[in-house]
């Protein structure tokens, strides 16, 4: 009875030294797992939009359209995951003309972004899309007319700042180039945007800032 005794009384302790080196290391942890970061206007979640003037080219039977000209827009959404990259989604379209013939072009992307300093961003994407061909003096012309399958962009934009730069998030304007390449159903097709692009961040939460400014509305 004696050793059952204190072998209870041996685990007891180990247990309480146990305990008392958890809680002991809990808010070491946690102040190990917390990095404040400094409040920045490009920080969270974004929402932008472009409006650009577009050029395309396209090639289908062995033979070169263009360039044709017109315009373009797009929308895109998502979030700077780290200092240097973020993630998200676009959807753009757009109509140029030449020749008496159309080419209308409508993507939807999966995007990376990479940000270097307070205002460049480098951008590229993958996704889905076609660029439809239409000569209205064709009979018969087949509604599926032009490229149409794998969609692959690529550009850089710069963001002047409208709104506080001392606090998270904000909003933006700025140029912007992009190309953008498609290719399937027989045909290849080529577009050049250049614009301007308003962007919306939304900032990070206080509790993730080492001060407590956040939107980078006054």
């Amino acid at each position: 009875m004696r050793n059952i005794a204190e072998n209870r009384s041996g685990w007891s302790r180990r247990f309480q030294r146990l305990l008392v080196f958890v809680l002991a290391w809990q808010p070491g942890r946690a102040g190990w797992t917390q990095e404040l970061k400094a409040p920045q206007p490009r920080q969270g979640y974004y929402f932008s939009g472009g409006l650009y003037g577009a050029a395309t080219l396209s090639r289908e039977r062995e033979q070169w359209l263009g360039p044709w000209e017109g315009f373009a827009g797009m929308v895109r959404a998502g979030q700077r995951v780290t200092e240097h990259l973020g993630l998200g989604l676009a959807f753009e379209g757009g109509r140029t003309y030449g020749n008496g013939q159309t080419a209308t072009a409508t993507a939807f992307s999966l995007e990376s972004s990479w940000f270097f300093g307070q205002h460049w961003t480098a951008r590229a994407g993958v996704g889905v899309g076609f660029l439809h061909l239409h000569d209205p003096g064709r009979l018969n012309e087949s509604t599926t007319r032009g490229p149409a399958g794998s969609w692959w962009s690529a550009g850089t934009s710069y963001e002047r700042l409208l709104t506080s730069r001392s606090r998270s998030g904000g909003v933006s304007l700025g140029p912007s180039i992009q190309a953008r390449v498609v290719a399937g159903n027989g045909a290849t097709g080529m577009n050049v945007y250049l614009g301007v692009e308003g962007t919306f961040w939304t900032g990070l939460p206080p509790d993730q800032l080492a001060s407590p400014a956040i939107g980078g509305l006054p």
